[in-house]
């Protein structure tokens, strides 16, 4: 997602992680919010195929939220949404490829500021692979096909930044299924993407700071709920008694994706169409986790996790394999 206050400021975050309730969020406190727009996901598509040099990235992100802040200004789904219309601040909320593009952002308004909001890998994969299932139950032969796939060496390989880290892509053929190795690569390709491109980006204008990150688990703890609402405001320049503190806290007693086919598969039955298996989880807390984020983690590198090659750093990530908390540091 990304923020501009007076178009200077701009904010990421993760998809079906909480990121549609931060945008309804915002929208309470008056800022004119944005989310998941296509000419995000065009631009995405063209900067990982290389199409894209990065000062055409940067005119083409600078045209396209110019646009956007001029259509939006005259919206009148803004007004009826509680967003003022003559909002001073404008946010982007991309899928969760937008890392693609959020070192162009940063460069663009170096002012920007920036959120980047993830949940566990196991509740994403569920989650949308959930969606998938709903249409598209696995056959009996679902899990026997991929196997064979992976012992010939059929399956699709993993996005090139994990194709690299040694051992990985057997990791991920070990799962039991096409869709929940897909589900993982794709958490797991988004957060090192951010980690590796968008954070540095981001810190290089803000005197090394990272960008405020944000759980998932975080967002949706009642007792937490202020504290943590008026961080992440505070963090885009939203100062507490600036904005209606009753339309925002609201937000929380609705569906922020009623009407969607998210919110249809959350209440079409109470029966879960499950895509990990117990084992999947594991092999995600004891193999694929620790060696995506080898060089990159708090604690001991165990069960085969690599460094690839890379010096030693401060850690960015911290992940305990007894519990499988994951958590950017």
């Amino acid at each position: 997602m990304m923020m501009m206050s007076p178009i200077s400021e701009e904010h990421q975050r993760t998809s079906f992680a909480g990121s549609t309730l931060a945008h309804k969020l915002l929208l309470g406190a008056g800022v004119c919010s944005l989310t998941e727009p296509q000419w995000v996901d065009q631009l995405c598509k063209g900067r990982a195929s290389r199409e894209a040099s990065d000062a055409a990235l940067r005119r083409a992100v600078r045209a396209c939220v110019l646009l956007d802040c001029a259509l939006a200004a005259k919206s009148a789904a803004f007004a009826s949404s509680g967003a003022r219309t003559e909002a001073l601040r404008f946010s982007i909320n991309p899928k969760s490829g937008g890392y693609r593009v959020q070192k162009a952002v940063a460069e663009a308004w170096p002012a920007s500021r920036h959120i980047f909001m993830y949940r566990a890998c196991d509740e994403v994969v569920e989650s949308f692979g959930s969606i998938f299932r709903k249409d598209h139950p696995p056959s009996t032969f679902e899990t026997p096909l991929w196997r064979a796939k992976v012992a010939l060496g059929y399956a699709p390989p993993p996005p090139p930044r994990l194709a690299r880290i040694p051992g990985l892509a057997d990791a991920l053929g070990s799962l039991s299924s096409g869709l929940a190795a897909r589900g993982v690569a794709g958490w797991t390709d988004a957060v090192l993407g951010y980690l590796e491109v968008a954070r540095p980006a981001i810190a290089a204008h803000h005197n090394g700071e990272a960008p405020l990150q944000l759980r998932f688990d975080e967002l949706t703890d009642a007792e937490k709920r202020t504290e943590v609402v008026a961080r992440l405001l505070g963090a885009l320049g939203i100062a507490e008694g600036t904005y209606d503190q009753d339309a925002v806290v609201a937000v929380f007693g609705k569906d922020s994706q009623a009407g969607s086919k998210m919110s249809r598969i959350a209440d079409a039955s109470k029966k879960k169409v499950k895509v990990l298996t117990a084992e999947d989880k594991a092999l995600i807390k004891d193999r694929c986790l620790p060696l995506a984020f080898g060089d990159k983690l708090d604690a001991p590198k165990t069960n085969g996790s690599a460094t690839n090659g890379a010096a030693e750093a401060a850690p960015l990530v911290h992940f305990d394999q007894t519990t499988g908390d994951f958590r950017l540091l």
